[in-house]
């Protein structure tokens, strides 16, 4: 099996996604995802591929959805390369795939319930943590969060904290699990609760 490596952006209160968008926009972090999944198969949900700009060039993409689609798998010419797309129903099925269980990494991308039934399966994880509270008081919105588990046991592995170009300041985090006799890390919630705002802004 392929380790899965969760790739995400979230809020200080979990937020992803308000009404199928990224509720922020980091010029940077974009470079950081295309370096990060460069060349790697990457497992999305259906909303997750249709709020792509397209098919990205030098990775598969393999959409996991519970709509009633048929099984597919195509290939499409993105620039100088061809990438494959695939539809699946369910995880089993995907992870099963050849372009994943063949691959080294597959990098979960989204959205909410992907992170979700992948969570525990997942080794390493690569966070864009952006330190302010943005759930809406009003109802009504369409919201997407991460799951978090205080039990998951993560450890901190290198993080750098970064300003983009419009000023909004966000923290990268590179974390796994912790292995047996790792006593020594700074563990991610320890992390993630120096950098929680202390009121929402």
């Amino acid at each position: 099996m392929p380790k899965l490596i969760h790739v995400v952006a979230f809020s200080a209160d979990h937020i992803i996604g308000l009404d199928g968008k990224i509720p922020w926009r980091l010029k940077g972090d974009l470079g950081r995802f295309k370096k990060i999944t460069a060349g790697s198969p990457m497992l999305m949900g259906r909303k997750t591929f249709d709020s792509l700009p397209g098919m990205l060039p030098g990775r598969a993409h393999v959409m996991l959805t519970r709509q009633d689609l048929p099984k597919t798998r195509q290939t499409y010419s993105v620039g100088k390369s061809k990438e494959v797309f695939e539809i699946h129903n369910t995880l089993d099925e995907a992870l099963a795939s050849p372009v994943l269980a063949n691959a080294e990494n597959v990098y979960v991308i989204g959205g909410g319930d992907i992170y979700r039934i992948t969570h525990d399966q997942t080794e390493e994880f690569f966070f864009t943590y952006v330190p302010r509270r943005i759930l809406p008081d009003a109802g009504g919105v369409d919201v997407a969060s991460y799951p978090t588990k205080r039990n998951d046991n993560l450890v901190v592995l290198d993080s750098e904290e970064v300003h983009d170009v419009n000023g909004l300041s966000h923290v990268y985090i590179n974390a796994r699990r912790r292995r047996a006799g790792e006593q020594d890390f700074e563990t991610y919630y320890e992390f993630i609760e120096h950098y929680a705002p202390k009121r929402a802004f």
